[in-house]
């Protein structure tokens, strides 16, 4: 790739990809919808900047520095959060790394949704954010020693293409208490009131050597004013009756249950 007046990328067989001007590049090659929107990603920015995922962000970065440390071979630390969303949860791990250890650091974030990326191109410059998708990652082989996969879905196939040979993928999954009591509220006596992540752990088991894994479980206590983007920031909301949405926000609600498990594995 090479860049044309510095605005933009373009390949050798003549395809073109623009930086916008927020500072995100955009590398898919068709305009793509998705249901994740500004008031999502700006919700979701704002709960996550007011600390509910704090611990699992410290305990990712804390894990990173122990278990990652550039030798010889890799001088630099490169990490792909596939799924970044607005970035909040990359930018404090890469804030993080580059506290502790004292190395070259490449953080790069990509998402689906562009309303996602440009929200985190104007909150931190110093990560490298793109519009991609992940079931055709525009990233060469082998080429990030860590990927992340926070709450978000996974393409195993290209995680083990992008990862270096002795890569790590970290994977964030939800147990059956994550934010229960909004599942209580919007979905009682429906089967969307539970949840299981068995599926989802053995799928990453199909794929990837598990060499550990952390669940983290906490209560998140909040202000009345982070009700509405709590409810705006998951897709939770999505499937529930507005009479059910109507009494979620007028109900006092002020703690909600963090329950996650964190995997953590290498290409088999």
């Amino acid at each position: 790739m090479t860049i044309t007046e510095g605005k933009s990328l373009r390949c050798g067989v003549g395809h073109n990809f623009d930086l916008a001007r927020e500072g995100y590049l955009n590398l898919l090659p068709q305009a793509v919808k998705t249901k994740y929107g500004k008031n999502l990603f700006a919700a979701r920015k704002t709960v996550n900047e007011n600390g509910l995922f704090d611990p699992v962000r410290d305990y990712i970065g804390e894990r990173i520095t122990e278990a990652v440390l550039p030798d010889k071979r890799h001088p630099k630390l490169r990490i792909l959060d596939a799924g970044c969303g607005e970035g909040s949860l990359l930018s404090g791990i890469r804030r993080r790394l580059s506290d502790r250890a004292a190395t070259d650091l490449l953080a790069v974030g990509m998402d689906l949704a562009k309303e996602g990326v440009r929200q985190a191109s104007k909150g931190d410059a110093g990560a490298l954010w793109c519009a991609a998708d992940l079931a055709n990652a525009p990233f060469k082989t082998a080429g990030f020693d860590v990927i992340l996969n926070i709450l978000s879905p996974s393409n195993y196939a290209e995680f083990r293409r992008l990862l270096d040979e002795d890569g790590l993928l970290i994977k964030v999954i939800p147990e059956e208490n994550y934010l229960r009591e909004f599942r209580q509220l919007l979905y009682a006596g429906t089967e969307r009131e539970f949840f299981t992540s068995g599926l989802a752990v053995e799928r990453f088991r199909e794929r990837f050597r598990l060499l550990d894994s952390r669940r983290l479980r906490y209560s998140w206590r909040f202000g009345p004013e982070l009700l509405e983007p709590l409810l705006t920031m998951t897709p939770l909301a999505w499937g529930a009756r507005d009479e059910r949405l109507r009494e979620a926000t007028a109900m006092a609600i002020d703690e909600v249950t963090v329950d996650v498990t964190v995997l953590w594995g290498k290409p088999l």
